[in-house]
């Protein structure tokens, strides 16, 4: 096992919760009104504790950074959710949500199970072949 496979096993243990890539499957995206403007931010993975995006522009995000953004779930409905810079690495910003028991996260937290356990219904149904 090589230095990198390492640090992506420790990597994966470290979350407390699993994340589900978003590039494939739902169009999740984020907005942050008082930082970015209204451009949107894509999102390359979401937990029910936090998410991860990418930029092509500079920014100046920092670890411990807070702010509050707008997590959509489509072009008309988004999620108020207040966010915790956690790690920032040239275009790629994680963040933990500060308010876990907020509503916004709550019903996040929902449509996550709802995607994870969808997924699994497609995979059986693959395997099955019915």
């Amino acid at each position: 096992m090589t230095d990198k496979d390492n640090k992506s096993k420790i990597n994966i243990e470290r979350r407390r919760a699993k994340r589900i890539a978003v590039e494939d499957s739902f169009a999740f995206f984020i907005v942050i009104p008082n930082h970015l403007g209204m451009s949107r931010v894509y999102i390359r993975d979401i937990s029910t504790s936090g998410l991860s995006f990418t930029l092509d522009t500079d920014h100046d995000f920092s670890k411990g950074q807070e702010f509050q953004a707008r997590l959509y779930t489509s072009p008309a409905v988004y999620l108020p959710i207040e966010m915790h810079v956690v790690r920032v690495a040239d275009e790629e910003v994680a963040v933990s949500f500060m308010q876990t028991t907020s509503k916004p996260v709550q019903a996040l937290s929902k449509f996550l199970e709802f995607m994870d356990l969808a997924s699994e219904a497609v995979v059986m149904e693959e395997v099955l072949g019915t």
